[in-house]
């Protein structure tokens, strides 16, 4: 009888970690956006991105356009909604288009290891569509600009910037202030008028395009957790920027975070991390990994509790099968938005360990 409730127990929570998934919708190409979201146009030569529809404000759907809009905004004032943690952002008016329509403008001249950063509010995104119209205005060291995410802070963060100076497009990292380049391409675009760059990142698979033409694309794991977004130029590059817009978009997979075991049993070692089974107590009871910490995902107490866990450590969640979508991708993505900094997942869950002969600890009979 013993063994029929056991059987039981584990058959019901596999298939509750398979059938309690996430409902997302498909991620979108900046070719592939409906009408009502803006998607990145290319633009002609002309001084204003007349071709280009103003952005739809966003709807209270999480996967929407979040925009960014100045013109509220007086000129000379920095938004409300923007942070200038390095160089000088104010709000000014284009005196090259008919409108005299209001745009975030960099003006300072800073020396040639600066970089001039401003970060936006109130959106935090791992995975994320970006885009925005922006202008060289003028700067003798540097000139252009572009579009920072999963910033941590004005020193952590992943750049895009197009040069008119030099005729490229690059992608960065940047790390305690310092630049790494991660793929370049040449450009020779008509340096005065305006130009739309976007990004798009999910897990570790980074594109960039410049009027819609995608130009760099690559993958890397140096930022993995959600980020803030925001503008760059770098020195002392004036520009001007329009129509900056963001919109989170769904997880490829859980490749990025996903631990196999023996890579699990490597990070045990560390005294920094902690192991959350998020299975129900009785799962857990009839074995679990030594030392894992049981928090239900499927309480409702289970938000609180990471509340109070050590954001300082490293966590890596599991349920039973680890599929996609499941319990353990639930308790992931918590953990995201409440900006723990290291989360990762045990690819196939505890099944996967105990078929890997790992060692677990059972309900002694």
């Amino acid at each position: 009888m013993k063994k029929l409730i056991i059987g039981y127990i584990l058959l019901a929570g596999f298939f509750a970690c398979k059938q309690e998934n996430l409902q997302k919708p498909k991620a979108t190409t900046p070719q592939q956006i409906s009408h009502k979201q803006t998607p990145p146009q290319k633009t002609t030569n002309t001084t204003t991105p007349t071709n280009r529809p103003e952005p739809t404000k966003a709807q209270n759907d999480p996967w929407s356009w979040k925009v960014w809009n100045w013109q509220g905004t007086p000129v000379g004032k920095t938004p409300a909604q923007i942070t200038a943690a390095k160089g000088d952002w104010k709000v000014a008016e284009d005196s090259d288009t008919s409108d005299k329509k209001r745009v975030l403008a960099q003006v300072a001249n800073n020396r040639s290891s600066a970089f001039n950063v401003a970060i936006t509010h109130p959106l935090r995104a791992l995975n994320v569509e970006i885009s925005v119209v922006l202008r060289a205005i003028k700067g003798k060291i540097d000139q252009g600009g572009g579009l920072i995410w999963r910033a941590k802070d004005a020193q952590n963060y992943y750049v895009a910037r197009y040069n008119p100076l030099e005729d490229n497009l690059r992608l960065y990292t940047v790390q305690q202030g310092n630049r790494k380049m991660l793929q370049s391409a040449d450009v020779r675009i008509d340096r005065k008028t305006w130009h739309t760059l976007s990004v798009q990142m999910q897990d570790q698979h980074i594109q960039v395009f410049l009027d819609g033409k995608k130009y760099l694309d690559t993958v890397d794991q140096t930022f993995q957790n959600a980020g803030l977004i925001g503008l760059w130029t770098k020195a002392d590059a004036n520009t001007y920027f329009r129509h900056l817009q963001a919109k989170p978009l769904p997880s490829s997979s859980l490749g990025l975070h996903d631990l196999s075991p023996s890579q699990l049993l490597a990070f045990l070692k560390k005294k920094d991390t902690v192991i959350l089974d998020v299975r129900t107590a009785a799962e857990y009871t009839l074995s679990h990994i030594k030392g894992a910490k049981n928090l239900d995902v499927q309480n409702a107490a289970f938000h609180q509790q990471l509340a109070s866990l050590d954001r300082n450590k490293k966590y890596i969640v599991h349920c039973s099968a680890g599929v996609p979508n499941g319990r353990g991708h639930r308790a992931f993505i918590a953990l995201n938005q409440l900006n723990f900094s290291s989360v990762f997942h045990l690819k196939g869950g505890i099944f996967a360990w105990e078929q890997g002969k790992f060692p677990v600890q059972r309900k002694k009979n």
